[in-house]
């Protein structure tokens, strides 16, 4: 009988493992990575801004990433994912790069195009928003400015919408408007917008140019009563544009009254009394010119007034009435203030197309003491006319030194001209009496043979409709 030997039988044996070992081996081999890929092979990244872009392959577990040359400053390469990270700090044009994997069955590799562009531009803002210039004085230097973005955003181009005014320019690297302004313009709108290859900013601001020379030039007090032999309120100028060099007026003032050639304020204390005179002031400089109109008049100030009046009438028949009250008062600048007066004319006219005066009365401040002596009132179709004389002896005479009531006034409404208007109307009370022949003037006597002409301020009633209700 056949007997194996005991070395035979670990020869056999180790021959056995070494074909089971072989076998696994060739079942199980480690496979290289291929198909290595990333989203998007053009890679455009923005300055500053972090980035994570994956790595994608086929195949068993990579072991290694390596890219050749170095990725841009600021980016990595995750050696164990291959994943690209980081913020780019530069800015670089468009530039290939080799990344490679590799396990112990071998390596794989794609090539990327990585280009690192700026952000677009960001929170435009100006030096000068809203701004006013002086044509041909004005040196303009309007500097722009990013509140947002990465710091020192390029920008390829500056644009701006409408045209600036002539004189100025848009320097299209900087953005900085600057130059002098020769065109008058009003306040306008413009939009300036940086732009860069990656986007835009915009921004809009306002500009306007005014005239160098003077311009809207106008007093503080363009129609002007003073008393003589006192102060005058001085008269202030105003000008909308340009430094005036020198203020010159024609006809000449008064006596004891001036204007100050540098700063055009009319002054003085006049000596003489005057009618009312137009004078006209021009303001110049080596620009240009600008002129404006006023009247003075020289002599003890009085005012007639009267109160504005709410009236009703009825809506259907237009039917009412109601009173206005006429007043005199003295000015507390008056040298002799305040002034006895021993007669007053009056005339004021009204609409009769929309109420008649029916009756006129003494004012309460002639009643109240001694009735005058005369008051003779004198109604017409469209005004009426009063004279009024205190007292014939000159012992109650009238002293306006503050507003005095001297004369009251009893209208109706016309029904003609108010029935059915359901709008209402205002219609004023007009001191004067153009239409009569001859016209009544509005005075003040102060002496037998001594009278002034009042200022005289207009009033308004204000006719409303009624219903009854």
């Amino acid at each position: 009988m056949f007997r194996a030997k005991p070395w035979a039988t670990a020869v056999c044996l180790a021959a056995s493992l070494l074909l089971v070992s072989g076998c696994w081996n060739r079942g199980h081999r480690i496979q290289a990575p291929t198909a290595l890929s990333y989203i998007d092979l053009n890679q455009i990244l923005l300055q500053g801004i972090s980035v994570n872009v994956p790595a994608s392959y086929l195949g068993d577990l990579t072991r290694s990433f390596s890219v050749s040359p170095a990725l841009p400053a600021g980016l990595t390469l995750d050696p164990s994912t291959g994943a690209i990270t980081g913020a780019p700090a530069d800015l670089l044009p468009p530039g290939t790069y080799t990344i490679t994997a590799r396990n112990a069955g071998g390596e794989t590799q794609s090539v990327l195009t990585i280009a690192v562009n700026p952000q677009a531009p960001c929170g435009l803002t100006f030096l000068e928003e809203g701004i006013k210039y002086i044509g041909q004085i004005s040196q303009v230097l309007n500097s722009p400015s990013f509140t947002c973005g990465f710091p020192g955003t390029p920008v390829d181009t500056w644009t701006i919408e409408p045209a600036l005014p002539v004189g100025l320019t848009l320097d299209p690297v900087t953005g900085v408007i600057s130059g002098v302004p020769t065109e008058v313009i009003p306040p306008t709108e413009f939009v300036i917008i940086a732009t860069n290859v990656t986007g835009l900013a915009a921004r809009s601001i306002t500009i306007e140019v005014e005239t160098p020379a003077p311009c809207d030039l106008a007093f503080s007090n363009p129609n002007t009563v003073e008393p003589p032999t006192v102060p005058s309120i001085p008269n202030l100028p105003s000008s909308a544009c340009g430094a005036v060099a020198i203020y010159e007026i024609t006809p000449t003032l008064p006596a004891g009254m001036s204007i100050d050639p540098s700063t055009g304020v009319i002054s003085g204390t006049p000596s003489v009394e005057t009618p009312e005179i137009l004078y006209t002031i021009t303001a110049s400089n080596i620009y240009g010119e600008d002129s404006t109109e006023v009247t003075l008049r020289i002599a003890p100030v009085f005012e007639f007034t009267a109160d504005d009046t709410d009236a009703f009438y009825d809506l259907t028949t237009g039917v009412g009435s109601f009173e206005t009250r006429l007043f005199v008062e003295e000015g507390d600048r008056n040298a002799t203030f305040p002034t006895p007066i021993i007669g007053l004319s009056m005339a004021f006219e009204h609409d009769p197309s929309l109420m008649t005066p029916v009756a006129v009365f003494p004012g309460v401040d002639l009643v109240s003491g001694t009735s005058p002596e005369f008051f003779e009132p004198l109604i017409q179709a469209d005004a009426v006319t009063v004279g009024i004389i205190p007292s014939l002896d000159l012992l109650n005479l009238l002293v306006a030194d503050a507003r005095k009531e001297v004369v009251r006034v009893v209208y109706e409404t016309e029904p003609a001209g108010l029935s059915g208007n359901a709008e209402g109307m205002q219609s004023p009370i007009h001191w004067g009496n153009p239409n009569a022949l001859p016209p009544v003037q509005n005075e003040v006597g102060l002496s037998g043979t001594y009278s002034v002409l009042p200022v005289l301020i207009d009033s308004t009633v204000t006719l409303t409709p009624s219903t009854g209700e």
